[in-house]
């Protein structure tokens, strides 16, 4: 258990997002009985892990359609009471360095989820509740049933949704079997890619008609979202959420969702001294922002993700700098992976988009623009990683800290790079990204490594999240593009 925690690093309060993609690995959990016999050869973390995701990903197929059961306030009580147990059950796999406390949070939050006429939704957060709460021995059982729940919940949606729910667990399985953290796959977004089309549409529907109720129900659209897409996230809140007492969960959900937000206003206060701060993501179609400070101070020669670090990089004290490099010389091994796993990240969905290029006036053009500016990032990623795994191999210790100052100003300027693009191409940039699946792994992890970052807003637009081809905006980037238009 202590090892995994120690992969859980905390910048400032703020955990770290790492983005995945498919595996190479053979899992087949539609055969009978293979995901439990799969399970009950690994340790009950990540068992607790897959029951975790599964619960989110089926919480879409929630509903207050009229044809639901119970009154309108009865359906947005037992919402309330799935978001509580989902969120309880991601938290104790997410945080296992406060899992005795969560823990204690999730048996309460059990009650009223054990109804057996229940839809697979709830059946889902039910068990993935349960999977947590179990003994070691019966954890497996549990955790393949809320499998099986969320595949009933996808299922209802028709085969390619429960494809693709099925896809979406395996992928986590193989990730999982390949030595991943069960810590990293639980602050990883939900979908090897983009989220589906039936789950935007499902999402939308649901987020738009708990909106119209006014009870504050945006506290949750954010924290789904945020899971969703994989973006940093504030430990302490999501913790402080949990461990709200049993009393204040009972109420109507205003109430409930009232302090959410009195917990949310103040676990994002600005804070001083250099404290890292994340990514903040408004959601599927809104705006994802890293709040802040000023320029950065170096001597590095780099453009937008190509990064050599020089050996005379000037070294001026920079309490946010010397975090990172702190944080960074406790667990070298972690950022290096981080690096490395952003660098693939890029590397996949490159593939996968010169694999899909249409026929059309200005798609390879601005497909070739595209992807010189990802693949300049995904070259900068892989040299912070060789950069961090050159500076482990440092006996002096006062030179490897001297070393990771580098990386860091390497990886501010890195970071600078990204936002003059998104400066200079506005919504299409992001439409890009956002397709791709991208923003959560390329924001977060330039965040992990370079600490506050400054001022950077760039918007998804509802048209990157509503079925509209990615081409368009990719088209858009052709040199014979009039680049003027950065709303496009």
């Amino acid at each position: 258990m202590a090892a995994e925690d120690d992969q859980t690093p905390n910048l400032g309060g703020f955990g770290v997002p790492f983005q995945v993609g498919a595996s190479n690995s053979e899992i087949d959990f539609s055969k009978p009985g293979e995901c439990e016999r799969w399970l009950q050869r690994q340790p009950v973390e990540v068992a607790m892990v897959i029951a975790a995701r599964a619960a989110l990903r089926a919480l879409v197929a929630l509903s207050l359609a009229r044809g639901s059961v119970g009154s309108r306030l009865i359906r947005r009580r037992m919402i309330l009471r799935v978001f509580r147990g989902v969120a309880a059950a991601w938290a104790v796999s997410a945080f296992p360095g406060r899992r005795d406390a969560l823990t204690n949070a999730a048996r309460k939050a059990v009650s009223g989820l054990g109804d057996v006429r229940a839809a697979p939704p709830e059946r889902t957060a039910a068990y993935a509740l349960a999977a947590v709460l179990e003994s070691s021995e019966h954890i497996p059982a549990r955790a393949a049933t809320a499998v099986s729940y969320a595949l009933d919940a996808a299922g209802e949606k028709g085969q390619i949704a429960f494809d693709s729910m099925l896809s979406a667990i395996e992928t986590d399985a193989n990730l999982l079997g390949e030595r991943f953290s069960a810590v990293t796959i639980a602050a990883s977004q939900l979908w090897p890619s983009s989220p589906p089309d039936w789950v935007r549409e499902n999402w939308e529907e649901l987020k738009s008609s708990l909106t119209a109720e006014n009870e504050g129900w945006h506290v949750w659209s954010l924290w789904y979202e945020a899971r969703l897409f994989g973006d940093v996230f504030r430990q302490e809140l999501e913790i402080a959420r949990v461990l709200i007492p049993d009393e204040l969960w009972q109420q109507e959900p205003r109430a409930l969702n009232t302090r959410i937000q009195e917990l949310t206003e103040e676990n994002t206060a600005p804070v001083d001294h250099g404290e890292i701060q994340g990514v903040q993501g408004a959601g599927m179609a809104g705006t994802i922002r890293l709040p802040g400070s000023g320029p950065s101070n170096a001597k590095v020669d780099t453009m937008l993700g190509q990064v050599t670090i020089s050996a005379t990089a000037e070294v001026i004290p920079n309490p946010a700098i010397e975090a990172v490099a702190l944080q960074m010389k406790g667990n070298p091994l972690l950022f290096e992976e981080a690096a490395r796993f952003a660098a693939r990240s890029i590397g996949r969905e490159l593939e996968n988009l010169a694999a899909k290029i249409p026929n059309e006036p200005g798609a390879l053009e601005g497909y070739h623009e595209v992807r010189a500016t990802l693949q300049r990032l995904q070259s900068g990623f892989e040299d912070l990683a060789s950069s961090v795994g050159a500076a482990r191999e440092v006996a002096d210790a006062a030179e490897q800290t001297a070393v990771l100052r580098k990386v860091v100003r390497a990886a501010m300027a890195m970071r600078d790079g990204f936002v003059d693009w998104f400066d200079e191409h506005g919504n299409r940039a992001g439409r890009v990204i956002a397709e791709l699946g991208l923003a959560g792994v390329i924001s977060g992890t330039l965040s992990y490594f370079a600490g506050v970052p400054p001022a950077m807003s760039f918007p998804v637009t509802v048209a990157a999240m509503s079925g509209q081809s990615i081409w368009e905006a990719i088209k858009a980037f052709a040199p014979n593009k009039d680049k003027g238009g950065k709303g496009d």
